[in-house]
């Protein structure tokens, strides 16, 4: 039995370390993000070694893939880590000394303290080594001490606080920041994003501009300018890589998450969930029989990561691409791969066998990839063509687009009984639009809700309402004038060869997008001043001071994009859209044009009017590169955000390279479950679940067929009018 259980341990630690998914090559980034992640290899290389000996690593579940992208296993094997479990309230091994690494949450804090407890029961001396992510907090050294066993335990801490996900995007992973942030009171995930902040000025020097909008942006900004003030002469002298960051919060746009998302990517997430770079899909698809080198029959229950980042070619083409527009590229690198193939044929000589051969191998992993692609294509493309997908994204698309307010859909979704989060997603959709739901209609929303899928949701109905997102309409609507001044809709849109960041939803522009390309132009934010004041949360323009010595000339690009290229800021002034330079003029809101939706016929108006200097005069620029712009989501970011950033960075008139960073990557189901309260059940309440009801429907399954005389509700609605 030992010898039974030893391998299982074995086995089982394999497949832990498996699951920590291949990172991505950063070789390719603007900036050398690969200097985060060796700073973090160091740590934790110092965290390893401080414990003699050969040690078994107990990781917090949700810290497996994010280590994963910093640390390869062979590093840990290399530095005595003999195996790897999960954190368990039980965990059974026979290893003497234990490296835990976890968040500071009480309940995983327990956990160890259970672990700690039953060891000694069973009479065993272990070392214990309690490694905090991404710092240790009193309150939880106080649960140590209240137990009994903080001296048996050594306590650290590992500042991993952001993570390259790819050479162009950074991830903070914080579960629910946005959720701790606005209905918590905890703001301790703004003090993480500061804190890293402030690494990364050390790293690639002081960000000479710094942009935000929204309440928690602003508070974050001035956290940073006041660690700034601490550490004072200490901070490196390093001429700055990074000439812009913008930071946004998720307060500003809530409509964006809660559409359904177009891109390739989005869709994957929408339907498997993309987490840490990697997908969960089928082992045979991901490695069809034989292909590994054994002869072992399919598995059709076992499940493995797929790694999605830019180490896969193909992905990384397609990645970005509105669905519509992906079966053509699939095809065509198909016919590639298969011209390549017929090439044998013409190998007559030595050197043509070789040169094939050398290829040979890139060749199979792009037919690999290609082959997964195309499956997952095929789920995505059988999910777009149900009725049921076309119904819900024409009622989000007549919703933004200001041309249908009523609630008939809606209704039908929850009477046929949709998954809660998509049913929650289209109420907070109509909220945000409408300018809030009528109170009649409101209430009976809220009444079916609750009876269809039980008194629970009123507390998770009570939380949309505290967070804003689900209101009685009451007072001006400005989402229309939003629409409007910021050219959020576009019509035909051209999905296969896109002209503008509206194809990652078919027409429609996040707001967080048209506010990164507004910043980056001449005259900046100030372009669009009635949009901002339109916008929640305060708006401001910090221009850092460099330390004395650093020879930094801003990049041409972004010259007059900010009030610092005209005159200092003196001080600040309170307006309705938040706070703004005292010293910088600002600029009445113009139409847009379309060469550049947002901010181009308003630059120029500037300009006519002596407002900017003429482009090429005043300050001294560097017109020999393109300016490096970081754009910070507070409270999370949507593939098709991410995708629409990548795309404002390929377009060439505007010569900025964007680097996105988020605390977490989410989309509209994630994020509202975050919202969703969880009551425990009551053994006494706990009744047998009916077989229909035992899970969530799959979001490629179509919805429980009503009968005809079913449709109608038996509860009326209150009117059938528009809101």
């Amino acid at each position: 039995q030992s010898v039974t259980s030893g391998r299982r341990e074995e086995r089982e630690s394999n497949e832990r370390a498996k699951a920590m998914s291949a990172a991505a090559n950063l070789s390719n980034a603007v900036v050398n993000l690969g200097a985060i992640k060796e700073k973090d290899r160091r740590n934790l290389e110092t965290l390893l070694d401080s414990v003699r000996g050969n040690k078994a690593l107990v990781l917090d579940q949700h810290l497996t893939g994010p280590l994963g992208l910093i640390a390869e296993v062979s590093l840990l094997k290399g530095h005595g880590v003999d195996k790897i479990f999960h954190l368990q309230p039980v965990l059974n091994t026979d290893c003497a000394s234990l490296v835990y690494m976890l968040r500071p949450k009480i309940k995983l804090v327990k956990m160890v303290v259970n672990n700690i407890q039953q060891h000694l029961k069973d009479g065993r001396n272990v070392q214990y080594v309690v490694c905090f992510v991404p710092r240790r907090t009193m309150l939880c050294e106080k649960i140590f001490e209240e137990e009994g066993v903080y001296k048996r335990v050594m306590i650290a801490e590992y500042p991993m606080d952001i993570i390259p996900f790819d050479s162009d995007l950074l991830s903070m992973e914080l579960l629910d920041d946005y959720r701790e942030c606005r209905l918590d009171g905890d703001r301790t995930s703004l003090y993480y994003v500061a804190r890293c902040l402030m690494k990364m000025q050390q790293l690639y020097g002081v960000f000479p501009q710094i942009k935000g909008k929204g309440v928690l942006a602003k508070q974050v900004c001035d956290m940073i300018q006041l660690m700034r003030k601490e550490v004072g002469t200490e901070m490196a002298a390093i001429t700055p890589e990074i000439d812009m960051l913008v930071i946004i919060d998720r307060d500003v746009d809530l409509v964006t998450p809660m559409l359904t998302m177009l891109t390739y990517e989005g869709l994957v997430d929408e339907l498997y969930g993309i987490k840490n770079s990697s997908v969960e899909l089928d082992y045979d698809l991901v490695t069809p029989p034989g292909q590994d080198g054994s002869k072992s029959p399919p598995q059709p229950g076992r499940k493995v990561k797929f790694p999605l980042n830019n180490n896969d070619k193909l992905y990384g083409e397609i990645r970005n691409m509105n669905f519509s527009s992906v079966g053509v590229m699939l095809n065509k690198r198909a016919k590639a791969i298969e011209q390549y193939y017929e090439t044998r044929h013409e190998a007559k000589t030595v050197t043509q066998i070789r040169d094939f051969m050398k290829k040979l191998g890139q060749v199979q992993g792009e037919h690999n990839a290609l082959r997964v692609h195309a499956a997952i294509s095929e789920t995505i493309f059988k999910y777009t063509k149900q009725p049921e997908f076309h119904k819900q994204l024409e009622a989000e698309q007549s919703l933004v687009a200001g041309t249908e307010q009523e609630t008939t859909y809606l209704e039908q979704c929850i009477y046929q009984k949709h998954p809660l989060a998509k049913v929650l997603r289209l109420l907070c959709l109509h909220s945000l639009t409408c300018g809030g739901i009528k109170a009649k209609t409101l209430d009976f929303l809220k009444t079916e809700i609750v009876q269809t899928y039980g008194f629970e949701t009123l507390f998770t109905l009570d939380n949309l309402e505290k967070l804003g997102v689900l209101r009685r309409q009451e007072g001006r609507n400005v989402f229309p004038l939003l629409r409007k001044a910021l050219r959020l809709t576009v019509e035909d849109v051209n999905e296969a060869a896109p002209n503008d960041t509206a194809y990652v939803y078919s027409g429609y522009a996040p707001i967080t997008t048209r506010l990164v390309e507004a910043a980056i132009q001449p005259g900046g934010w100030r372009a669009i001043e009635e949009a901002m004041r339109l916008l929640p949360g305060p708006t401001f323009e910090v221009e850092q001071t460099l330390a004395q010595g650093i020879a930094y000339t801003p990049p041409a690009a972004l010259l007059f994009s900010s009030s610092y290229s005209l005159q200092p800021l003196s001080s600040t002034v309170s307006t309705p859209g938040g706070s703004v330079s005292a010293s910088t003029p600002m600029l009445p809101s113009v139409p847009a044009m379309a060469s550049n939706p947002t901010v181009a016929l308003a630059s120029a108006a500037a300009a006519s009017a002596g407002q900017l200097p003429p482009a090429g005069t005043g300050a001294q620029a560097d017109a020999s590169r393109s300016a490096v712009v970081m754009v910070l989501y507070l409270g999370g970011m949507t593939f098709t955000e991410l995708a629409a950033l990548r795309f404002i960075s390929r377009c060439e008139a505007n010569r900025c390279d964007v680097i996105a960073a988020t605390t977490k990557l989410t989309n509209g189901s994630t994020l509202v479950e975050s919202w969703m309260e969880h009551l425990p059940q009551s053994p006494l309440m706990a009744t047998p679940a009916p077989a229909a009801a035992t899970g969530a429907p799959s979001p490629c399954a179509s919805p429980v067929p009503v009968p005809a005389q079913a449709q109608a509700s038996p509860r009326t609605p209150p009117s059938s009018g528009k809101q």
